[in-house]
């Protein structure tokens, strides 16, 4: 009796071993490894400002973009300010999400690389300053500065306008401003790095100090050199005829004055009789704009994670 309900059971068991095999080779093969698919990076809505998020009012976004279309004009550094309601994959994605979004857009010149981001998520309660790829540590320090210090105290109080134009006013004067005229980080700007430390409280005052002074000069060395560049509006370079001959178009007794930009190479003579029309030169700066990163108003640039965040 025994003998019989083994090989009955016996029997039973290779039935249903049989019928897993079958299933198992009805099903599809599965992947080695599953891929997690890369996060779809949103199109950029204004030319600098993206506020996805919708917090900040629309006069204040206004500013924001003049005074930082003035900076790319002026320098060619690109800086975009970009909220969000959620940083997709949560707060612990913020630095990976950041450097993405960078290089999805290409924020910056891709021959120079001198792109910032300024990312914040309120709701997540984090924030990025991402720098591109040519900045060195000394402006990494310079960038957690920034955060810890202006950018997180007013995000934090849910004083989003206010704390931007100030994280924008700092990113200025202390990062795009030295970096585009080739000046390391001072020494004032490293002791303002030591966060909490005793020289703190006289080392940014006498920065932003030093800051309005570099515009200042700018603006009166802009002014000596003659009007800007009509594509894209770097100062002119004044070329010095050597052989002292008076151009037809410069008038009786004056000399040609020829002009070159350093920057796009653009050239005329007698730049004030120029014959480019200032409707052509801003599609020209227009066309310059949208060539470039994914976001359609960038150049191309890249970070390789460089930066500082800040979460509260």
């Amino acid at each position: 009796m025994s003998m019989l309900i083994c090989r009955g059971a016996l029997r039973r068991g290779w039935r249903a071993a049989l019928g897993l095999m079958l299933v198992a080779l009805l099903l599809p093969p599965r992947p080695a490894h599953a891929q997690t698919p890369p996060p779809a990076f949103p199109k950029q809505i204004g030319a600098a400002i993206s506020d996805f998020a919708m917090i900040i009012p629309e006069d204040r976004q206004q500013q924001l973009e003049r005074r930082l279309e003035e900076l790319r004009a002026t320098t060619g550094v690109q800086v975009a300010v970009v909220t969000l309601s959620g940083i997709p994959g949560g707060e612990a994605q913020l630095e990976t999400y950041a450097t993405g979004l960078f290089n999805a857009w290409g924020i910056g010149r891709k021959d120079r690389n001198d792109g910032i981001l300024l990312l914040m998520s309120p709701l997540d309660k984090a924030a990025r300053l991402e720098l591109g790829r040519a900045y060195g540590q000394g402006y990494d320090v310079l960038a957690q500065d920034i955060v810890s210090r202006v950018l997180v105290p007013g995000l934090r109080d849910g004083q989003v306008a206010d704390a931007t134009d100030s994280a924008v006013a700092e990113i200025i004067n202390r990062v795009a401003l030295p970096f585009s005229e080739g000046r390391p980080p001072d020494a004032g700007e490293k002791a303002g790095g030591r966060i909490g430390g005793g020289l703190l409280p006289y080392a940014v005052p006498a920065v932003l100090v030093l800051g309005f002074a570099a515009i200042a000069l700018r603006r009166k060395q802009r002014r000596k050199a003659g009007q800007p560049c009509p594509r894209c509006g770097t100062p002119l370079a004044v070329l010095a005829d050597p052989a002292g001959r008076v151009s037809a178009n410069a008038g009786a007794g004056r000399a040609a004055r020829h002009v070159t930009c350093p920057q796009c190479h653009w050239s005329a003579e007698n730049p004030d009789q120029s014959s480019l029309p200032r409707g052509d030169a801003r599609r020209r700066r227009d066309d310059d704009r949208n060539r470039g990163g994914d976001g359609g108003g960038f150049g191309g640039g890249s970070s390789s994670g460089g930066g500082a965040s800040g979460r509260w």
